[in-house]
C-alpha cells in the first residue's frame, strides 16, 4: 500500500511520508511547532588602538644642543674675523720690478734694533752692536736659550725706510777674537719674518771669524725684518752671540712706499705669520 504524503499542520505543505520536519517551513509534521530561529548578532566593532607616543631619546637632546652651540660659536668667531674659518688679513701683493730697480743692490740703513733678551751685564744699547758695523762688538743673549723654547731668541731689525730686501750678510757669534767666538753659542737655524706674512727659513754656517750671506729666493718689500732663532750651535757659554747683520737691497720708490706701509699694517713682520718652508743656507759672501 502506497504511503500518503504528510501534510504540515503549520503551512499545509505536502511532505514525503518519511519526513519529520516540513520541507517548506521547518515545522514538526507531528505537532506543527516551528524550531527556534537563530538570532543574528552583529559582530562587535574591532577595538580602537591608539598609537603610542614614542618619546625621543633623551641622550640626543644634550648632543643636539652642544652641536648647535658649536655652530653658533664658529659663526660668531668667523664674523668677528677669528677662529678656524676666518679669513686671513687681506695683504696687498708686491712683485719686484727689476727694470724699475736697475742698479745693483746696496746696504740698507737701520733705524732701530731690538732683541728679546740681553746679557745681564750688558748696557741698554747692547742690541745696537748688531748694526754698528764693528765686527769686534757683539750682542749677547741672557743665556736662557733653553730647549724648552720654540724660539730661543728674537731679533728685530727696523729699516730706516721701506725697502726691497734681497739678502742678509751676517757675522755669526762673537767676532772679538777666536776665543770669544769659540766660547759663545751661535745661531744655527733661523726664521726670517717680513711684512706681509713672508717667511723664509735658513740654516746658518759655522764659519768662524768670517761673514756669511743669506740670499732670499726673491726680493721682499718690508719695513722690518724679524729673526727668530730656532736652533743654536752650543758653546761653553750659553749666551747666543751675533756681531753683525747687514741688509742688502733697494730703497722702495714711488707707490711702493705706500704699498710697503699697507703690507706692514695688514700683517707686520713682528706679528703672527704662516709657517715657512726651509729655503736657504748661509754662505760666504762673494
Amino acid at each position: 500500500m502506497t504511503e500518503q504524503p504528510r501534510t504540515c499542520p503549520s503551512c499545509e505543505a505536502a511532505n514525503r511520508p518519511a519526513r519529520e520536519l516540513c520541507a517548506r517551513c521547518g515545522a514538526g509534521l507531528d505537532d506543527g511547532v516551528l524550531p527556534p530561529h537563530p538570532v543574528r548578532r552583529e559582530a562587535p566593532d574591532p577595538p580602537v588602538i591608539e598609537p603610542r607616543k614614542v618619546a625621543p631619546h633623551r641622550w640626543l637632546v644634550p648632543i643636539v644642543g652642544a652641536v648647535a652651540l658649536v655652530v653658533i660659536l664658529v659663526l660668531a668667531l668667523t664674523l668677528a674675523g677669528l677662529g678656524p674659518l676666518a679669513r686671513g688679513p687681506d695683504v696687498p701683493g708686491a712683485d719686484f720690478d727689476a727694470d724699475r730697480y736697475g742698479d745693483e743692490p746696496g746696504p740698507l740703513l737701520l733705524s732701530d734694533v731690538a732683541t728679546r733678551t740681553t746679557a745681564p751685564d750688558a748696557d741698554a744699547e747692547a742690541a745696537a752692536a748688531i748694526a754698528d758695523g764693528d765686527p769686534t762688538t757683539a750682542w749677547r743673549s741672557d743665556g736662557t736659550a733653553a730647549a724648552d723654547r720654540d724660539v730661543l731668541d728674537t731679533i728685530d731689525l727696523v729699516l730706516d725706510e721701506p725697502a726691497w730686501v734681497a739678502s742678509l750678510e751676517l757675522r755669526n757669534g762673537d767676532h772679538l777674537d777666536r776665543e770669544a767666538y769659540d766660547t759663545s753659542a751661535r745661531l744655527r737655524e733661523v726664521r726670517l719674518r717680513f711684512d706681509g706674512g713672508v717667511v723664509v727659513d735658513a740654516d746658518l754656517l759655522d764659519l768662524g771669524l768670517r761673514a756669511q750671506q743669506v740670499v732670499l729666493p726673491e726680493p721682499v718689500l718690508t719695513t722690518v725684518l724679524r729673526i727668530d732663532v730656532l736652533r743654536a750651535v752650543e758653546g761653553p757659554n750659553d749666551q747666543l752671540a751675533l756681531s753683525g747683520v747687514e741688509l742688502i737691497g733697494w730703497l722702495a720708490v714711488g707707490d711702493h712706499v705706500e704699498l710697503a706701509a699697507d703690507r706692514a699694517r695688514a700683517e707686520p713682520a713682528t706679528g703672527p705669520a704662516s709657517p715657512a718652508p726651509p729655503v736657504g743656507f748661509g754662505r760666504p759672501p762673494g
